[in-house]
Formats: C-alpha cells, structure tokens, sequence
C-alpha cells in the first residue's frame, strides 16, 4: 500500500490542492540510482561515513553542510539535477481542479505556479513522501492521509474439465 497525501500550495494568494502518492518501490529504486549517479560525480558522496547505512551517510552529509560540501554542489550537471526533480515531482504528484485530477508536468508548473517558494515548497513535499527519513520534525504543514492507496489484487479460477 503506497502513501498518499494532500496538500495546498498557495501561490501569490492563488490555492493550488495536489494530491501526491509516493512511488513504487521500482520507481524509487531507478530514481535514487539516477540521483547517486548525480551526486556521485559532485564528489560529494566522498564526505567522511558515521554509520553503515548508506541512507544514513547521506542523510548526514545534507545536515552538515560546510564549505567542501558546498563546493562540491557547484559540480552538479544541472540539467540531470532539473531533470530528476521534474521526474519526482511528475510521478508522485497531481493537481487537483475539481473533481478532475491534472497530472503535474513542467507546463502545467510554467501555467500554475508564480513564485518559486511554491514550487520548491511541491518539490520538498514531493521528496519527503518517498523519501521520509529525509524529512524532519516540522518541516512539512502537511499530514499524509489516513488513507492509502488500495493493493490490486489479482484472483485466479482454475477451470477443469468435467468427468462424465
């Protein structure tokens, strides 16, 4: 059961309602090996290891910013880094208009969003459903909702054939 959230974006007195739904586990594996790939050729995964998880290396190279870190964000090839934030953003998220749910693409945010806060306020929500262990107490307005989405489930009938 995947996690699914509501959130409302306001932007320039504009209320902007996305419902996010955080990806599979194959969406997020092929998307985190994109982002290490990114990361990777920064230099910035050189940062010296606190534990034996690679999640949590991460988590705490991003805490401690200083200045060889900031150094090595000046690698970062900027059009992969813009590229992954709109795959993330496109895969879990969709803007509510009415009844009608409008997948969020870079032209929809071109027609919707006006101030930059907004859209890096969507980007965080975005990477903080899939990704919670990044997320700190506070950081997010938004509650996920008690729902979540519903497994498929497949059933099979075996059909044989009557003995006469």
């Amino acid at each position: 059961m995947r996690t699914t959230k509501k959130i409302t974006i306001t932007d320039n007195g504009n209320n902007y309602d996305y419902f996010l739904t955080k990806m599979s586990a194959l969406s997020l594996q092929k998307w985190t090996e994109r982002a290490f790939s990114v990361l990777i050729e920064t230099g910035i995964l050189e940062q010296e290891a606190v534990s034996n998880d690679f999640l949590t290396n991460l988590k705490t190279v991003f805490e401690n910013f200083n200045g060889s870190t900031l150094s090595c964000l000046g690698r970062v090839n900027c059009d992969r880094l813009d590229a992954l934030i709109l795959e993330l953003v496109g895969k879990t998220a969709e803007r509510v208009a009415g009844a009608s749910k409008i997948k969020v693409t870079e032209t929809d945010l071109e027609a919707t969003l006006e101030d930059m806060k907004s859209l890096l306020e969507l980007e965080k929500e975005c990477l903080f459903i899939n990704f919670p262990m990044f997320a700190t107490a506070g950081l997010s307005d938004s509650q996920p909702l008690d729902q979540t989405e519903k497994p498929t489930t497949k059933q099979r009938t075996l059909i044989r054939p009557s003995q006469s």
